[in-house]
């Protein structure tokens, strides 16, 4: 649900919101009484903060949007970390996961030097923030037992589920259509391969959601990175190499998820993406089939395969231009689709560093 700025004192039960001396006031119509106007920010989302940030913070290691006591415990919806400076040093990861996208908002820069890791990953098993409870649309189609599953769709549709060559032939799963993406949250998940029992590749989680915003500039010299996670292979069923076995279809890559980045100036000289993951391969009745690839933010995340005698080769995930997922041999799982990355004040990201999928 989106957070409108009609009334910053009203909607967090504040009386009297402390105004800075340099700003001037806005009327709250609610209540007759003035807010300053720096408290509410961002323009897909907008948060209203309970008072003007006072502290900086240089964030690491792990947090969870759930529990970290950096969140704001007066906004319910999101995650919100405010200062007047954010800051991810060079060579520090910040892990997030947790149920509820994550906004960092800072009255003067953000600065990520680091890595800000908001995505899902494959292994060991991890939703970025988010991407655990997105709501998203149904897949079109269900794969039966050797059937690899679809990618997720989200800004980009994700690849097709593989078939196999028996006669009749498997049915692979079906991607969900893509629909008007609003607001803030995270991708969607991958589809689970074969049936809903057995060895099945799992669909990977869709990418999470995060959104920076800053009063005067974001900095960001490392990366930031909201992509899907890859599809676990396929596997056959024990004993593997019975002739009379079942073998099944590996998992869609889970779609990328959404950055948002809102400030008068942008700058990348590293890397912002969020990038499908790549599909799980199909097991053969004698070989368990390899999971997909998570995305590194430099090609397209590839699908599970191998030269030995496995299923069909699962689908790459969605990479740069090229928003949809692919499908690539029977029994393998579809790539992810695209995510979301949107630019909010400046009027564009300056800078050498890499985009993926183009900012819009």
């Amino acid at each position: 649900m989106l957070l409108f700025a009609t009334g910053c004192t009203a909607l967090f039960g504040l009386d009297d919101p402390r105004p800075l001396a340099d700003a001037g006031n806005g009327a709250d119509a609610s209540n007759g009484t003035t807010t300053d106007a720096r408290l509410c920010w961002g323009t897909d989302v907008n948060i209203c903060l309970p008072a003007s940030p006072q502290v900086s913070h240089d964030l690491t290691g792990s947090l969870d949007t759930s529990t970290s006591s950096l969140c704001m415990p007066s906004i319910t919806n999101y995650c919100v970390i405010s200062g007047t400076s954010i800051t991810v040093s060079a060579g520090t990861t910040v892990d997030v996961t947790g149920a509820r996208p994550l906004v960092l908002i800072a009255s003067e820069t953000i600065t990520i030097a680091g890595k800000l890791d908001v995505a899902s990953h494959a292994s060991p098993r991890k939703p970025g923030p988010g991407a655990a409870t997105a709501a998203c649309g149904l897949f079109a189609v269900t794969p039966s037992t050797q059937g690899g599953g679809a990618g997720g769709t989200f800004a980009g549709v994700g690849g097709s589920g593989g078939s196999n060559n028996a006669t009749p032939p498997a049915t692979g799963g079906m991607p969900a259509q893509a629909s008007v993406v609003s607001g803030l949250r995270a991708g969607c998940s991958g589809q689970s391969g074969g049936s809903a029992s057995g060895g099945f590749g799992l669909g990977g989680f869709g990418g999470g959601a995060v959104l920076l915003v800053a009063g005067t500039k974001i900095d960001i010299r490392g990366s930031v990175n909201a992509s899907g996670a890859a599809g676990s292979g396929g596997a056959c069923q024990t004993p593997c190499g019975d002739p009379g076995i079942n073998a099944y279809g590996g998992g869609g890559g889970g779609a990328g998820g959404m950055i948002i980045l809102e400030a008068p100036a942008i700058a990348n000289t590293g890397a912002v993406y969020a990038d499908g993951g790549g599909g799980g391969e199909g097991a053969s009745r004698s070989k368990n089939g390899v999971s997909g690839f998570d995305p590194a933010g430099t090609t397209s995340a590839l699908g599970g395969s191998s030269t030995a005698a496995h299923g069909g080769n699962g689908g790459n995930g969605a990479f740069a231009a090229l928003r949809n997922g692919t499908i690539a041999g029977a029994g393998g799982g579809g790539g992810g689709g695209a995510g979301v990355i949107r630019v909010r004040g400046a009027s564009a990201i300056s800078g050498s560093g890499s985009v993926s999928p183009p900012a819009i």
